[in-house]
């Protein structure tokens, strides 16, 4: 997610509901991702080129329309921001994720709590001009293939979603990661597949050739 809001924050304003960690982490990994340089050196490079990337990527995160929300959220507090954010202009919103989204409404389960709110993100998206990328759990079932079945509480999330992705890899300690990322659901397109590495100091993944 944070490698898709980084190229796309380029050329549109990103609103980042973040839920997961705290902001100083974002933007470190935000930073790795345009610099290349490890988290772990953010604060301590080596070389003056390293200074030099870091302090340009900073500069230019400081001129990107990014706004990150590092606080917990519920459907209807989502839907404000959205409301309040958009201009006249597309938005691109990370929520990070469908799982952590709380409700005014206390006795609903969480099968109709999920479907309530990606009803409702579905609903925003199109009537506020905003584009709406919704992060989810898989449920580890063993197998090799995740599937679109494969969602926790996935009934809604496969019916409102234009497209789904999925990404895919072993559990491994080494700096680099195979990924394999499906779109699994393109309702404008073909289904397909991508073998990725991901980088785990700098947070980036890049085509496996």
């Amino acid at each position: 997610a944070l490698n898709l809001l980084e190229d796309l924050s380029k050329r549109h304003k990103c609103i980042l509901f973040n839920m997961e960690m705290s902001e100083t982490s974002v933007y470190k990994r935000l930073i790795s991702i345009m610099t290349s340089v490890p988290m772990d050196m953010l604060t301590t490079p080596t070389t003056e080129y390293q200074k030099k990337v870091i302090a340009d990527s900073i500069q230019e995160l400081s001129k990107r329309k990014i706004k990150i929300i590092s606080t917990g959220q519920t459907i209807q507090s989502i839907r404000r921001t959205i409301i309040n954010e958009q201009r006249e202009e597309h938005l691109i919103v990370f929520i990070d994720y469908v799982g952590l989204i709380g409700s005014i409404e206390k006795h609903r389960s969480l099968y109709e709590l999920t479907t309530a709110v990606v009803k409702e993100l579905r609903s925003i998206s199109m009537s506020y001009n905003c584009t709406i990328i919704l992060l989810a759990q898989i449920n580890r079932s063993g197998e090799d293939n995740p599937k679109l079945s494969d969602l926790k509480e996935s009934g809604e999330l496969e019916q409102s979603a234009t497209q789904v992705i999925i990404l895919n890899g072993e559990e491994t300690n080494a700096d680099e990661q195979d990924i394999k990322l499906t779109l699994a659901k393109h309702r404008e397109g073909k289904k397909a597949q991508l073998d990725l590495i991901y980088n785990r100091p700098n947070q980036r993944f890049r085509e496996k050739f």
